[in-house]
């Protein structure tokens, strides 16, 4: 079962040796890093960036026993496991599969994974219009144009999810 972590991100290292001897080894990590690449102030840009914060997954069998949550909270490193993760199996697998499905041969999620492009259809993961098909007319800064159906509609980029239909 796949688990949520808020964690301390200078203290990562310590928190996974502690999680793997309370519970066992064969935990399993993933920390989505999306690599960035752009020129800033005429310099080459090239790094790494947690694409969730100080969020992590965890897949361990034990994680289905509520109880076992209880044992684990005073391990240093964690701020807190995320509730209802039991519930969101299904999305939490499909987010790493698709994260996964992004990623170069390091390991890490190329930078299209976050770029819309004009004329390209989506769909809708967030909001009052999830599950609705949208196209992508024109961008700008902060908002696209789009169409629903036949409506046209500018949306503000950061309110809502979405992803290639």
């Amino acid at each position: 079962m796949w688990s949520v972590i808020k964690i301390e991100k200078r203290k990562i290292n310590i928190f996974k040796e502690e999680l793997r001897k309370r519970i066992d080894q064969s935990c399993e990590f993933y920390i989505p890093k999306l690599h960035i690449e752009g020129v800033k102030n005429n310099k080459k840009i090239n790094k790494q960036v947690h694409l969730l914060g100080d969020y992590i997954f965890c897949f361990n069998k034990k994680f289905e026993d509520k109880n076992i949550l209880q044992h684990l909270k005073t391990i240093r490193g964690l701020k807190y496991f995320l509730d209802g993760f039991t519930s969101a199996q299904d999305e939490i697998s499909h987010f790493i599969k698709k994260c996964k499905s992004f990623e170069n041969s390091d390991g890490l999620i190329k930078q299209n994974f976050l770029n819309i492009y004009e004329n390209k259809n989506y769909k809708f993961l967030s909001g009052p219009l999830a599950g609705t098909l949208l196209k992508v007319l024109e961008l700008d800064k902060n908002k696209f144009s789009v169409l629903v159906g036949n409506v046209k509609v500018k949306i503000n980029k950061k309110k809502y999810l979405f992803e290639p239909a």
